[in-house]
């Protein structure tokens, strides 16, 4: 159970967030960022490259937070671990909004179901063929 939610959880992104830092735990280097339409993320400081310390001068204001979002199985954002903080400036309202997970393709059935044409050029060239010989041979393949 617990290998399959594994297996399902997307990857950490890497992501630009911007919305009102609005609270801080300074002991667990906990926050919560508001985005415009009210939904909430929570996160933490990487104490790396951070100091605590720099979520006080934020505390109540918007700002622009650059880090790795990870999310649950079902693809929902559930923390934000900050590399970086700053005030919000202009423009930069496009990141008022709840990071989406990557919609990950399923590999196996994508390949299954279409042809493998590269399959039959592999191993027919390079030789001493002319150019038009070549492309003769690719336009037969991209017909079949």
């Amino acid at each position: 159970m617990v290998k399959e939610l594994r297996e399902r959880m997307p990857t950490p992104r890497h992501f630009v967030v911007s919305g009102l830092f609005n609270k801080i735990e300074h002991q667990n280097r906990i926050f919560e960022i508001v985005f415009a339409d009210g939904t909430r993320l929570r996160g933490t400081i990487d104490p790396v490259l951070l100091d605590p310390e720099v979520m006080r001068a934020f505390w109540g204001r918007k700002v622009t937070i650059e880090g790795e979002v990870h999310f649950t199985a079902q693809k929902v954002p559930r923390f934000l671990e900050a590399r970086s903080i700053k005030e919000a400036g202009r423009g930069e309202g496009i990141f008022d909004r709840l990071p989406q997970a990557a919609s990950q393709p399923d590999l196996f059935s994508e390949a299954q179901t279409r042809p493998n044409r590269l399959g039959k050029l592999m191993g027919a060239w390079p030789g001493d063929e002319s150019i038009e010989e070549l492309m003769e041979a690719l336009e037969g393949q991209a017909s079949a």
